[in-house]
């Protein structure tokens, strides 16, 4: 079993004022710092773990990613989701068995 550590961060006023007006799409912590980052910013690690599977269904694959990204599952899948409508992610639906694959 994985045990997940939570880490508090006190902030000064004018850091966290700089993070509220700050316009980025989301919000890491790296190397213990909090970095604006675009959606973008998981893509290499998705597509990577998707080149393991020839073919997954999305929850199966939303499963597997929980356990290497610490977001919620509504996230990974609006980021799967926005690789999907670029067509890095080639989804296939068949007969209510919903598949995703990686597009070679």
């Amino acid at each position: 079993m994985k045990t997940l550590y939570t880490k508090v961060f006190f902030l000064k006023k004018s850091t966290w004022q700089k993070i509220v007006n700050d316009n980025s799409n989301m919000r890491v912590i790296e190397d213990n710092k909090i970095m604006s980052v675009s959606f973008d910013y998981y893509n290499s690690i998705i597509l990577e773990k998707l080149k393991d599977y020839k073919k997954i269904k999305v929850a199966e694959f939303i499963g597997i990613l929980l356990q290497s990204i610490y977001l919620y599952d509504t996230v990974l899948t609006y980021l799967v989701d926005r690789l999907i409508k670029q067509e890095k992610i080639i989804f296939v639906n068949k007969e209510k068995n919903m598949e995703k694959h990686y597009k070679k």
